[in-house]
């Protein structure tokens, strides 16, 4: 969806990520000791994304300066208010991306792959290598903005969460069944499986479409629900087993679990989900707000 009226760019954060390579092998090499050649050779792999993600990101800031546009740097994981910028460049991957959006949910983000040769980065609309056309068009405001849906989750006793992706519940062991209640429309069944996805339509080619969901275009106003390996016995015939669902429709769950699990947007941001908590599941009022070139 594309908004005629043009936001104002001012305070401009570039979120940044630290290397893999950085964590695990400088940060604790003393902790870290490649012992097989197949070892060394991820770790080889390793050293190659974090050189191009540095290199990229000296590359990002030498352009932000050439159009003179002024930006703060912070890097991921760091205890810093990011809520009072508007326009965050994150740079890294999907998981930075995730990040900027969920401790700034009212910013414009767009998301800058860091290192392409390594990483698929499916939120991000830009690369170091086509960035140069992007900071031409925004210091001369040839931009738009741009929209898409994210998921409300509705957990009493917390604030509504949100999710851009995807939300995960299942058991909080990854071997255990997971058990529950699952309602739309007028429609209810108890399942057991091995948890139940959820996405927006830009999540929609993540983890739930390896557990069988369809791709949608990402622009739609839509979600959709699929179990995970729904545990089928005494010839038990389910209705709700996955489906894309209307702007308008709602998704209630109720956890039979004692340690039962809500995972939003992977596996950093979760919540418990006790036996007998209900949610709700709709599509957010709040969309995920972005920019893009004018063509």
């Amino acid at each position: 969806m594309l908004c005629s009226k043009k936001m104002k760019i001012k305070n401009i954060l570039l979120f940044y990520k630290k290397s893999t390579y950085d964590l695990y092998f400088i940060k604790h090499k003393d902790v870290f000791q490649p012992c097989s050649q197949i070892l060394k050779k991820r770790m080889d792999i390793l050293r190659q994304a974090h050189e191009e993600h540095y290199q990229s990101l000296k590359k990002v800031e030498r352009l932000l300066k050439k159009y003179h546009i002024p930006y703060v740097k912070r890097q991921r994981g760091t205890k810093s208010d990011i809520t009072k910028f508007n326009l965050i460049l994150s740079f890294g991957g999907d998981g930075t991306f995730l990040e900027a959006a969920r401790v700034s949910p009212g910013s414009f983000i767009v998301g800058i792959n860091s290192a392409p040769n390594f990483s698929v980065g499916c939120l991000c609309t830009m690369t170091p290598q086509n960035a140069e056309n992007f900071f031409i068009g925004l210091s001369t405001g040839q931009y738009a903005e741009k929209t898409f849906h994210k998921i409300n989750v509705l957990l009493p006793g917390h604030k509504n969460l949100n999710a851009i992706n995807d939300v995960l519940i299942a058991h909080k062991n990854p071997a255990a069944t997971s058990r529950y209640l699952i309602k739309i429309d007028k429609t209810s069944e108890e399942q057991r499986s091995s948890g139940i996805w959820i996405s927006t339509p830009i999540g929609s080619t993540a983890g739930i479409m390896s557990a069988g969901g369809k791709q949608i275009e990402k622009h739609q106003n839509k979600f959709q629900y699929m179990p995970r390996e729904i545990y089928v016995y005494k010839n038990i015939k389910y209705k709700l087993t996955g489906s894309i669902l209307k702007s308008t429709q709602q998704l209630h769950i109720t956890s039979f679990m004692r340690q039962g699990m809500i995972f939003i947007d992977g596996s950093h941001c979760l919540h418990p989900f006790p036996y007998g908590a209900r949610i709700r599941i709709s599509l957010s009022a709040t969309p995920l707000k972005t920019i893009i070139l004018k063509k």
